[in-house]
């Protein structure tokens, strides 16, 4: 059995045993504070300086981002505008070069009107001329005056006026005179001339299909007027136009064949050529 001194002995061994190490490490970590107190603040004020640093260069990197994108997006800008700018001014110049084709697209069809119609009327200039009488056809009235229910009509005056509506354009009173010259005078010296002169203004309103039929009549209702060949290249010019380019040619062929010495030869082939090349 274990007295009561024998317990208390035991007891104070305990409690020294276990308090002992405790005071131990109190110790030495009093000893050791004053050495902690020294070694903190020195890392303490570098990594301050350190975060100081990496602060310095974040706004630096951020600075210099920022500068970038400014001089990145005024470069852009710079760059979109010049590009409009060329874009307006080759758009502008694309539709000035337009509108000039166009232009001179107009000035060469009105041109080659132009260069047709003087070829007409010079042509029914040469063929207004009075021909002598042919002993190849029946012969013609050389009086173009004549008298209707008590009317004195002037053929030449008739004629003459036609000619005059035709040079101002007006076809339909070209065609209308002509037509009533022929009914009151079938077999004058200019009846060949009034026919041309219908066929000239039919061809000019674009009626080209009639045009060559009232040419055709030149051939058939004088035959051997020396106006024939005139007419005959007018209605392969007409067939031109309808582009019916053999018949054309045909008629061409046969102004060569039947008319050598055609004072217009020369047109006539030139115009053959072209077709047939």
């Amino acid at each position: 059995m274990r007295t009561p001194q024998l317990q208390l002995a035991l007891a104070h061994c305990a409690t020294v045993s276990i308090t002992r190490p405790l005071g131990i490490a109190l110790l030495m970590g009093l000893a050791l504070w004053p050495l902690g107190c020294l070694i903190l603040p020195h890392e303490a004020k570098q990594m301050s300086a350190d975060i100081y640093d990496i602060k310095l260069n974040v706004q630096r990197i951020q600075t210099l981002q920022s500068d970038s994108q400014k001089t990145l997006e005024t470069s852009l800008q710079a760059i979109q505008q010049k590009s409009a700018s060329n874009f307006d001014i080759l758009n502008t110049n694309i539709i000035d070069l337009d509108q000039r084709l166009r232009t001179l697209e107009e000035e060469l069809t009105a041109l080659r009107g132009r260069i047709e119609e003087l070829k007409f009327q010079l042509s029914s200039q040469l063929s207004a001329t009075p021909m002598p009488q042919s002993p190849y056809s029946p012969p013609l009235k050389a009086d173009t005056i004549v008298t209707t229910q008590g009317t004195v009509i002037d053929g030449d005056l008739l004629l003459r006026n036609a000619r005059r509506e035709f040079d101002r354009g007006d076809y339909s009173q070209t065609i209308q005179q002509c037509q009533r010259f022929l009914s009151l005078f079938p077999r004058s010296l200019n009846a060949p001339s009034a026919q041309l002169l219908i066929g000239d203004s039919l061809y000019f309103r674009g009626n080209y299909q009639q045009a060559l039929e009232e040419f055709l009549r030149v051939k058939e209702n004088y035959p051997a007027d020396p106006r024939v060949p005139d007419a005959l290249q007018k209605v392969a010019l007409c067939y031109i136009n309808l582009n019916q380019k053999d018949q054309a040619i045909s008629f061409l062929q046969m102004i060569i064949n039947q008319y050598p010495q055609y004072a217009d030869i020369a047109r006539v082939k030139h115009t053959l050529s072209q077709l047939t090349e």
